[in-house]
């Protein structure tokens, strides 16, 4: 599945451009929960009422053989990037940390979506601009999260 990419930040995971976040089930859902069909309770917790159906076995086991890969090798994601044909890299190179910046998960963004009059001092620091491959839940919807709070 491919749409427009989004973040919830965390301590724990530090997803940003080019990175690469693959569904995985877990005990509560297939991999993949429909965020635009759960409930908002008065407290403002999110339930869950809908997840995507459960993945096919295959694509399972590879994944489950991706993973031991990745927890063995370490990140290798970046360099399979540097086959990349060279006709192709100047369209799909990582665009630079001006373009990689996050916000604290409760700053509230002034004006649209260009944030070019946010306060530059409420960005989280980038830890690392390689690559990286993220293993767990993913939120899927039919519309954008625009609002950092929610």
């Amino acid at each position: 599945m491919v749409g427009i990419p989004g973040g919830i930040p965390s301590t724990k995971h530090d997803i940003r451009v080019g990175d690469m976040v693959i569904s995985k089930p877990g005990s509560k859902s297939s991999g993949v929960i429909q965020y635009d069909r759960g409930r908002t309770s008065k407290d403002g917790d999110f339930i869950i009422t809908h997840t995507v159906d459960s993945t096919a076995p295959q694509p399972l086991s590879a994944l489950s053989t991706m993973q031991r890969r990745h927890d063995i090798d370490g990140n290798t994601f970046a360099r399979h990037l540097t086959n990349i044909p060279q006709n192709m890299k100047s369209k799909n190179a990582y665009p630079g940390e001006g373009v990689d910046i996050l916000f604290e998960d409760n700053y509230e963004h002034v004006g649209c979506d260009a944030c070019e009059m946010c306060d530059l001092n409420r960005l989280v620091k980038l830890q690392s601009s390689e690559p990286v491959v993220h293993y767990g839940t993913v939120l899927s919807a039919n519309r954008v999260m625009m609002d950092a709070p929610t």
